[in-house]
């Protein structure tokens, strides 16, 4: 897990107040209510703007919340808004009626105790906090009457290759997570009316928050609580976003040209540039679903293509190149594969899981090459083969392995490391590239052992974990494609 990350802002406005908060984040960015003389009114989040700056592969995102506090007196106000989750945070800044000033990076104890002091004593303050990899919360203490107060971060992600189009996601929602009664939630912890739990004005604290690495147990399972954050419960997220609201800007440098750019989650209007540059915005005047933005892109070319992008500052020169293949290659250009199709037989798999490996593994199968090999692999208990050597992809080989998979069910225990064992074991036939496709929902309660099995006995293969069902255990599969050098989906 992540070492949480905290940010700190103190500014020397001075004021005294004496009001209970809750944090109940509805539409983009959260909102925050206030209780004031045992009253519960909402202060507004007046705008929020996205600008995103694409250079190659890599995008730099800024976004500035801006808040206003409609009371005559200074209040406490936090409130949780999501990252992705492969986003590094390297700025933040906090404007309050004009006056800006400048984030400092602290060690978790210190920046704590910094913004306790400072809010104690009256001075507006803002402490930025990780709590998830994909989940942040942000704590602005003595937020003043009549001022408005801009909080400007700013953070730079990947902007990774999936199916031939680049894909930038921007999450804009977070949405509720469960806890299982009793996890971090003291029984007699004081609540706000709609199930909100009471804000401790005072301390600018929830009355039950949970110890950091507790553990719950369930049966055999263990399941690590991570530290806590304002707690929120019965979220009522609108379906919609006003537009008036928004602001969403990418200005994109792929570095060669674009070929298309497009969103299926929210309406744009994209210009396309000279020198593959192009700007895209939200559409003016339309409805905007309540869901994190997605932009998807794709390169021209009908060959490999590179593109340069060059920077330069006080710490020297950088450069990027970019090498973009080809959206569809020629097939003399393709190496021959073995593929290895390892299937999680285990009674957690039984009925749709299992059913879902099968659909998959009946298309996969009818679409090898001619030029292609391949193996199934089931395991439960202990792993078993279709063939005990590397079969040619003939269409009397592809009809075998398909009554092969027609016949699969699910039960057993998940022994997943025979099917690793059993998958990289034999050699890989000459002139060939090994591909391993994993088909499992990753139930497992050992997965450093199972990621460090693949790191030792890969070779030069590819893993590629695909998740089956409606509930899989996205850390294992995800981390099994990063090291296996492929991808999870």
């Amino acid at each position: 897990m992540k070492n949480p990350a905290f940010f700190l802002i103190t500014s020397l406005f001075w004021s005294s107040w004496t009001t209970a908060l809750a944090v109940v984040p509805g539409d983009l960015g959260g909102r925050i209510e206030t209780e004031v003389d045992g009253k519960s009114m909402t202060l507004p989040l007046l705008k929020t703007d996205i600008n995103a700056d694409l250079q190659g592969d890599l995008a730099l995102v800024t976004v500035t919340q801006t808040f206003a506090n409609p009371l005559n007196q200074a209040v406490h106000a936090a409130y949780l808004f999501p990252l992705n989750e492969n986003a590094a945070v390297n700025a933040m800044t906090l404007d309050v009626g004009g006056e800006r000033i400048q984030a400092k990076i602290q060690r978790i104890e210190e920046a704590r105790a910094t913004f306790e002091k400072a809010k104690g004593q009256g001075r507006s303050a803002a402490l930025l906090s990780q709590h998830r990899p994909n989940m942040f919360t942000q704590d602005i203490a003595n937020l003043m009457p009549g001022l408005p107060v801009k909080v400007t971060l700013q953070y730079v992600q990947t902007v990774p290759r999936l199916d031939g189009a680049y894909e930038l996601v921007i999450p804009l929602v977070v949405g509720p997570r469960y806890q299982p009664q009793g996890a971090g939630v003291a029984p007699d912890e004081p609540m706000l009316p709609g199930g909100v739990h009471h804000w401790n004005a005072q301390t600018g604290t929830s009355g039950g928050a949970a110890a950091a690495h507790s553990q719950t147990a369930y049966g055999q399972w263990e399941v690590e609580q991570l530290p806590a954050y304002p707690p929120v419960f019965e979220l009522n997220v609108p379906e919609q976003i006003d537009p008036e609201r928004v602001g969403l800007t990418v200005h994109l440098n792929a570095g060669m040209a674009i070929a298309a750019i497009d969103s299926r989650t929210h309406p744009i209007t994209t210009g396309i540039l000279e020198n593959g540059r192009a700007e895209v915005r939200l559409a003016n005047g339309r409805t905007l679903d309540n869901r994190d933005f997605v932009l998807r892109y794709t390169l021209a070319g009908t060959r490999t293509q590179a593109g340069l992008l060059a920077y330069r500052d006080a710490r020297g020169g950088f450069f990027s190149l970019l090498l973009e293949p080809p959206q569809a290659p020629a097939e003399t250009d393709i190496t021959p594969r073995e593929m290895v199709f390892v299937l999680d037989c285990s009674g957690s798999m039984s009925g749709l899981p299992i059913e879902t490996s099968k659909t998959f593994m009946r298309i996969a199968l009818r679409r090898l090459r001619s030029t292609d090999s391949f193996r199934i692999i089931r395991f439960s208990d202990a792993a078993t083969e279709f063939s005990a050597q590397p079969l040619p992809a003939t269409p009397g080989n592809i009809q075998a392995g398909l009554h092969y998979i027609d016949a699969l069910n699910g039960e057993g225990g998940t022994e997943m490391s025979a099917g690793i064992r059993q998958a990289l074991a034999l050699p890989v036939p000459a002139g060939s590239l090994r591909i391993v496709t994993f088909l499992t929902d990753g139930y497992i309660g050992n997965e450093a052992e199972i990621l460090a099995l693949i790191s030792t006995h890969l070779g030069n293969a590819r893993l590629y974990a695909f998740g089956a069902g409606a509930g899989v255990n996205r850390y294992l599969l995800s981390e099994m494609g990063r090291v296996g050098r492929g991808f999870t989906r």
